[in-house]
């Protein structure tokens, strides 16, 4: 729900001045003001060496290997049940035979050879201990809040996939008459782009 002339942040929260105080947002415990950080950290990151793809493109798990999913998103459930064994991983109870609580991830995720895992990982503060579970594993953040910055997550991930904005004056027109992510995903101002690490 689009609130106007409400707060867009906590009420203890001041609002940041600059660039390098809404960045330190991702270092705080509430999801919006981590958001904030995020995609603050995101509109700077160096966008040279992107290339216009889906992760799935470069990642490309071998059929019968083991894929752990952090985060029930759709399509890719859509495009690997069918090839891969298939884990995903969710917080909240899903009805799909594919789908395990996040409390076993302890125990599967070190069994699995691919890991793809949400930027929300970062907003739910779960992924410093994902990509330690995940090391020595084909490792992919996805989604469109998954951060393009390469020095993050160099050593731990493979791929970094997100969105490059075309247009910033047109979606900042579809996000205030409140359109869904995924119009803005699929609309002609946004692509799809991963990084190689």
């Amino acid at each position: 729900m689009f609130i106007k002339n409400g707060p867009c942040l906590n009420e203890k929260t001041k609002f940041p001045k600059d660039a390098v105080a809404a960045s330190s947002f991702l270092l705080f415990y509430n999801p919006l003001e981590i958001s904030l950080g995020l995609a603050t950290i995101n509109a700077l990151a160096d966008r040279s060496d992107l290339i216009e793809s889906d992760a799935l493109d470069f990642v490309n798990p071998c059929r019968g290997s083991k894929v752990a999913l952090i985060g029930y998103f759709k399509p890719y459930v859509k495009k690997l049940k069918d090839f891969v064994n298939l884990f995903v991983f969710e917080l909240r109870p899903i009805n799909d035979n594919l789908v395990y609580p996040w409390y076993v991830e302890e125990d599967l995720i070190p069994k699995m050879d691919y890991v793809i895992l949400t930027g929300t990982t970062l907003v739910n503060k779960t992924i410093n201990r994902i990509l330690e579970l995940s090391a020595g594993k084909i490792v992919a953040i996805v989604g469109p809040t998954t951060p393009l910055v390469t020095e993050a997550f160099k050593g731990s991930v493979n791929f970094l996939a997100g969105l490059h904005i075309t247009d910033s004056e047109k979606v900042h027109e579809m996000i205030s008459k409140g359109l869904p992510i995924n119009r803005i995903i699929h609309s002609p101002y946004a692509k799809k782009v991963v990084k190689i690490l």
